[in-house]
């Protein structure tokens, strides 16, 4: 129930309140059967109690704690967790990155070796390798899941 229910009930406590009268909010006391300084049928709505002054304090001490400034929607300390994370995910890219390009020095080494007919092993089995070597080095087009049998 809201607080104008409440006092139309007959059960509001009593206290300070701001309610709203003829479009006007103002404070008043209520003191069990009328608001002081209002008239019942011009009043609109209660809207609040008016809190103490240690609650008052108190509401003030916890709101010290979310007092930051927002930016575009988003707080300064979120923004700069948020930079820090994407330098951090680049950073990981930029080390797969080279060990990407690392990985295919040493597939167009081996590509070298096996062209020369080094290795020892029969032909299909070296063919397909050579293949698959290609395929990872970007130079031929090759069905991956193929290699995976």
């Amino acid at each position: 129930m809201s607080l104008t229910s409440y006092w139309r009930a007959g059960k509001l406590e009593d206290g300070d309140y701001y309610i709203k009268t003829s479009g006007v909010i103002i404070p008043a006391y209520f003191d069990g059967l009328y608001f002081e300084g209002a008239d019942d049928e011009d009043i609109q709505k209660v809207l609040a109690p008016i809190p103490s002054y240690d609650h008052f304090v108190d509401l003030t001490e916890k709101a010290k704690k979310y007092d930051r400034i927002k930016v575009n929607g988003n707080y300064p300390d979120k923004i700069s967790k948020l930079k820090s994370r994407i330098k951090h995910l680049l950073d990981l890219q930029d080390n797969q990155d080279k060990e990407v390009e690392r990985l295919r020095e040493l597939l167009r080494e081996c590509l070298a070796h096996l062209s020369l007919g080094e290795i020892g092993i029969s032909i299909t089995p070296l063919n397909i390798l050579l293949e698959h070597i290609k395929a990872a080095i970007g130079e031929s087009e090759v069905n991956s899941k193929e290699f995976m049998r």
